[in-house]
């Protein structure tokens, strides 16, 4: 068992501690901070309605909601919501 501070009898300690710490480091890809790029954000692309299409009386009314989607047609988050308004 070697305590903390001993050192080995030919005088070994301080290099093999040197070598433990290299290959600990390589391991842990060199300790430096590691480099990523943010993700891309989707760019809204339309304003998808539901429902899409509905038959009113005369002075009737609807409900209508409102998604952001982007490109693709998948919905995206973190937008704030539409508002609707008539005339």
């Amino acid at each position: 068992m070697m305590i903390p501070g001993e050192r080995f009898a030919d005088g070994r300690a301080a290099p093999l501690l040197l070598a433990c710490l290299a290959l600990a480091a390589a391991g842990c890809g060199g300790g430096g901070a590691a480099v990523t790029t943010p993700a891309e954000t989707p760019a809204f692309a339309a304003l998808r309605i539901d429902p899409p299409a509905a038959s009113l009386p005369v002075g009737g009314t609807v409900q209508l909601s409102g998604v952001p989607v982007d490109g693709s047609g998948s919905p995206l988050s973190g937008l704030p919501a539409p508002a609707f308004t008539s005339s």
